[in-house]
């Protein structure tokens, strides 16, 4: 029986692991994804830099681009890339930079899986249940949320990850004695994670209440001067250039948190629908009646609500924002799939009918596999962005003018011979509500990303910036002029769009008349 559960176990982490790796070059060596390039980009250029660096001493170029998401992440896939590079040299075998760039991607998708891992085990220890430890295993394998963010660089995935092996340490040393140990690991853990992003430290409140729980002051300044430790090491350049570091700081509550055309939602409630929609919603109402019935419980009472806190201080903090953006909540994300795990146990024990919960565990887990499934359609060697780009490539003349509006500064029209790029501008302390379109009367072809129109049409911006909510829509309209303007091809996703990627445009100028040139002049 024993043997039939860990073969189980290993099934559905090979199953989430395969799910994490499906088109892992999506989109490459076109189109990257989101901020990607600010961390993968860096571990590369240090991986080639860094004997240098050392050499001259040079640590200056070490400087992190943004200190909110620290260091860390940049040099932690730098001596995965440096390893990886070394091995391939030392092995003959040649390689590029789409090479590295997957290589990393791959290694963040590992990384996802461990989240698998360690929240099976704390499944375990928690409840000790095998059925709610599988249900654990399989909600987290499965969740299309973790999915997405498994398949590109990016800080939220390690982060969460820390963050959930932090769990497990402290849920150990919740259960013993007063113990250095696991009193430095989970110190080591959540200083990594701070380091990795600075909101972290929503948490670190509700960490100290397990430590008062225990009466165990030592260990409380112990866990503290651990975790700064760690973070310093993993992020230095915050204390070396502490004046900057509070400056970048400072501006999350400015331009993060002011009105961002691209993420702008004024609604308070958002990030309940935000822990719902990334849990799936039928999953979410099971994860509250788990939440609900653990409360109850004895033991591990005060555990429970750490755990439940967590979420509390996670949507409460976020929901202060004007912004809604489904990453920020990922560190909290396995905490309601464990306690949908232990809901679906307790339901089943609940209901007398086994023909009846059946019923309602099959309607449930099909509605979250779904997800899963629609993602494999969106995950795609070619993403709309690179699709879009090498169709422009094939069929628009070198001396053609293209007019192109996107969201990425990487965006692969950039190489496109004869095109004007924009990217359209999203914080307003940028300037982004002075941003229109250009006249197209001078271009063959306009290029349109998704995002940009999307993003007007934010009720935030429109009543905001009513000029700018103006001058998009008349663009947009003239675009859907037939007489003026053909839509000669569109890249498109399945819908929901769960990745997100922008669908992508083209439409033709009709009406451009090419300016005769005079070779008498």
């Amino acid at each position: 029986m024993k043997k039939k559960y860990y073969l189980l176990f290993f099934f559905i982490l090979l199953i989430g692991l395969a799910l994490r790796l499906y088109h892992i070059e999506f989109g490459l060596p076109h189109s990257f994804y989101a901020d990607e390039p600010e961390i993968s980009e860096l571990a590369i250029k240090y991986t080639y830099e860094f004997r240098s660096i050392v050499r001259n001493g040079d640590y200056y170029k070490l400087i992190p681009i943004s200190f909110v998401y620290g260091t860390f992440p940049a040099y932690f896939f730098t001596l995965a890339n440096m390893a990886f590079s070394k091995s391939l040299n030392l092995l003959g075998i040649g390689f590029g930079k789409f090479e590295l760039f997957v290589f990393l991607r791959v290694i963040n998708a590992v990384v996802s899986t461990f989240i698998v891992v360690a929240l099976g085990v704390l499944a375990q220890k928690i409840f000790k249940k095998k059925s709610v430890t599988l249900l654990a295993v399989a909600l987290t394998a499965l969740n299309w949320k973790l999915i997405v963010h498994a398949h590109y660089v990016n800080a939220d995935i390690l982060q969460t990850t820390l963050l959930v092996f932090s769990y497990l340490t402290l849920f150990i040393y919740y259960k013993k004695k007063p113990d250095n140990l696991f009193t430095v690991l989970t110190g080591v853990l959540f200083g990594l994670a701070v380091g990795t992003k600075i909101t972290t430290l929503i948490a670190l409140p509700i960490y100290y209440y397990i430590f008062l729980v225990k009466k165990d002051c030592r260990g409380l300044v112990g866990m503290t001067l651990v975790a700064l430790i760690a973070f310093m090491i993993s992020n230095p350049f915050s204390f070396i250039l502490s004046d900057r570091f509070l400056f970048r700081i400072m501006t999350m509550f400015t331009k993060e948190a002011g009105l961002v055309f691209d993420s702008v939602d004024l609604n308070p409630f958002k990030y309940l629908g935000v822990i719902a929609w990334i849990a799936t919603p039928l999953v979410f109402l099971v994860s509250l009646y788990g939440k609900a019935v653990a409360l109850k419980l004895k033991e591990s009472r005060h555990f429970h609500i750490f755990l439940v806190t967590n979420v509390l201080l996670y949507v409460l903090f976020f929901s202060l924002q004007k912004r809604y953006v489904e990453r920020w909540l990922l560190p909290v994300l396995p905490i309601v799939l464990i306690y949908a795990s232990y809901g679906f146990y307790k339901l089943q024990e609940r209901l007398n009918s086994k023909i009846v919960f059946a019923f309602l565990f099959s309607i449930i887990m099909g509605t979250y596999v779904y997800f899963p499934v629609l993602l494999m359609q969106q995950f795609l060697r070619w993403t709309p962005k690179s699709e879009a780009y090498l169709w422009a490539q094939e069929n628009i003349d070198p001396l053609e003018k293209v007019l192109v509006y996107t969201e990425e500064g990487l965006d692969p029209m950039n190489k496109l011979p004869g095109s004007k790029v924009h990217v359209v501008k999203v914080y307003t302390d940028e300037g982004a509500q002075y941003f229109t379109p250009d006249d197209t009367d001078y271009y063959d072809y306009v290029v349109i990303s998704s995002r940009p129109l999307q993003n007007y049409k934010r009720p935030a911006v429109r009543q905001e910036f009513p000029f700018y909510y103006e001058k998009w829509s008349e663009f947009e309209n003239m675009l859907a002029d037939n007489e003026h303007f053909e839509l000669v091809n569109q890249f498109v996703l399945p819908k929901p769009n769960l990745i997100p990627l922008s669908d992508v445009y083209i439409y033709k100028n009709l009406s451009y008349v090419k300016v005769p040139i005079n070779i008498d002049r």
